[in-house]
């Protein structure tokens, strides 16, 4: 996604965002024991989910409303992204008592 911050492409990096958030959605709903069937209000909900990254529904908020043609915004996007994948990975980590490469 970051070496297309400064491409004048925000449709493309918007629906890496988009992906890069179903998949984080997926597992903290995995992670509480719960399926995700619909998209729709998972962020919201995952806010009530005991396991979950701190105010995880206003930084995606955040994430969302700086991808626009500002390549700042696009980058500071991406670094929250990143922020919240670690955070999500740390989770895993320490609910599971099980590092994420030890799935495989």
């Amino acid at each position: 996604m970051e070496a297309n911050a400064d491409r004048d492409d925000v449709s493309y990096v918007t629906g890496h965002a988009f992906r890069c958030v179903s998949s984080l959605n997926q597992v903290l709903y995995a992670l509480n024991g719960r399926y995700c069937l619909n998209e729709k209000r998972a962020v919201r909900n995952i806010q009530s989910f005991a396991i979950r990254p701190e105010r995880y529904k206003e930084r995606l908020d955040g994430v969302y409303a700086k991808l626009g043609p500002d390549p700042k915004g696009i980058r500071e996007s991406i670094q929250e992204l990143r922020r919240l994948i670690d955070e999500v990975n740390e989770l895993a980590k320490t609910s599971t008592g099980r590092k994420p490469d030890e799935y495989e």
